[in-house]
This record gives C-alpha cells, structure tokens and sequence, in this order.
C-alpha cells in the first residue's frame, strides 16, 4: 500500500510542476509574441518619456502601474527592446507570487499538499497568467499582498514584538501602494 502511495505522490508533485513550468512558459512565450498594445504603449510614453512637472498633467491615464514601467525601464537596458525586455519585471513578480502564494497556504493550512495544488492553481488561471505578462501592476500587487499576508501571519504567531517583521510589513504595504500609483 506505501507503494502505491509513494506513486501517487510523485504523480502529483510532477503534474504540478508541469502545470506550473508550462506556466512559466507561456509567461515568456506570450510576453515575446505580443506587441504592446493601447494601455500599455499610453502608460510607458506617457510616464517615462515626460519631464517631472508634465508627469502629473491631467489626461485619460491615470498613474497606475508605474512601479513595473520604471522597473521595465531597467530591464529593457538589460535584455534589449524586445517583449520580454519590456515585461521581465512582470514575469519575474508572477513567479515569485505563485512562490508566495505557496508559501503562504503551506504556513496557513500547514500541508505541503495544498500548497502545491494553490501554486498550481494559480498558474492554471488565465487571468493570473494573461496579466502575468502584459505590462501592469497587477502581479507585482498580488506578490506585495500575499507576503503582506504572510508576514501578518508570521507576526500573530509570535508573542513578542518582533519590530523588524513591522518594518518588513509597513515596507510591503508600500509596495502595494506604489505598485498600481505612484
């Protein structure tokens, strides 16, 4: 019976991460072979090609996402002009949030199990992979939410006043802040 069990497990942990490295993927294979379109060209012309005082004149965009379009200013010096350049930071906070996001049903359920499965189930939502590579600040959000969550977790667990888990969750909830205005 251990047998089958231990096939069992192996199964699922490889068909998770075949979900999840199929994700990642198409994260890049997407991010590559679509051009920007209206929103995303409007946003980065519009915040990283104007001059400090012009930024904040009034027009139909308002300032959203601009944490991932001035880290997208780094990347493309980095990997060049191209889709990936341009959404590496946006690819890089959906990996990392699918990573977050594990860690924190694992903490919270305590089951590596269902961890897995939450991780998986992530990369399996198209809404999660479809803003995963287009250049907004949904996933560098989420990524900046979960640890905040994480973080509360860790601080409620404690007794004592550990005041560098503050600092850490005052500083992610600066994150979310900036991530969609700054």
């Amino acid at each position: 019976m251990n047998t089958q069990l231990e096939g069992a497990k192996k199964i699922f942990y490889a068909s998770g991460l075949v979900a999840i490295a199929g994700g990642i993927l198409s994260l890049f294979y997407y991010a590559y072979l679509m051009p920007l379109h209206g929103d995303e060209a409007g946003w980065w012309f519009h915040y990283t090609n104007r001059s400090y005082q012009h930024r904040f004149m009034f027009n139909h965009l308002d300032p959203n996402h601009t944490f991932s379009i001035y880290l997208a200013k780094i990347s493309l010096w980095m990997f060049g002009n191209t889709g990936i350049g341009l959404r590496l930071p946006v690819i890089a906070f959906g990996i990392l949030s699918a990573g977050a996001f594990y860690l924190f049903v694992k903490k919270v359920t305590s089951s590596n199990v269902t961890g897995v499965v939450a991780a998986t189930l992530l990369f399996l939502n198209p809404f999660f992979l479809h803003y995963s590579h287009e250049l907004r600040g949904y996933s560098s959000y989420f990524f900046f939410l979960v640890c905040c969550y994480l973080c509360l977790v860790h601080l409620l667990e404690k007794e004592d006043n550990n005041r560098a888990l503050w600092v850490i969750l005052f500083l992610l909830f600066i994150g979310c802040y900036v991530a969609n205005l700054a």
